[in-house]
């Protein structure tokens, strides 16, 4: 019921309308910025003036996500051997954790 309230309380004090012309361009970016925030514009625009726009999420990089899925892989198994008692020399467990490491940090590179 409170927020019924509320939203009655702001259509009352919705009374002043505003017109305001846009170039194309202008048009267009708001349009990008509105839609990338998943809100209409008049919505968005009562959040920029009042300084509390959504924060932009950027998109999963399905590089990183990718590189990451093998990663987390290759440490499970290194893992699962280990509980297993298949221990491996320590040597190879160490090539196999630098291979790993390798293969995070080129993910990130190509970001």
């Amino acid at each position: 019921m409170i927020k019924v309230k509320q939203a009655l309380e702001i259509k009352e004090l919705r009374k002043i309308e505003y017109s305001v012309m846009f170039s194309a361009k202008e048009m267009a970016n708001l349009n990008k910025l509105a839609d990338a925030s998943k809100i209409n514009k008049s919505v968005y625009l009562r959040a920029l003036i009042e300084n509390r726009l959504p924060a932009n999420i950027p998109s999963i990089n399905i590089n990183v996500l990718s590189s990451l899925g093998k990663a987390f892989s290759n440490l499970n198994q290194i893992s699962r051997n280990l509980n297993e008692k298949n221990h491996e020399t320590l040597r190879d467990i160490e090539n196999i954790l630098i291979a790993l490491r390798t293969q995070l940090l080129e993910g990130l590179q190509n970001d």
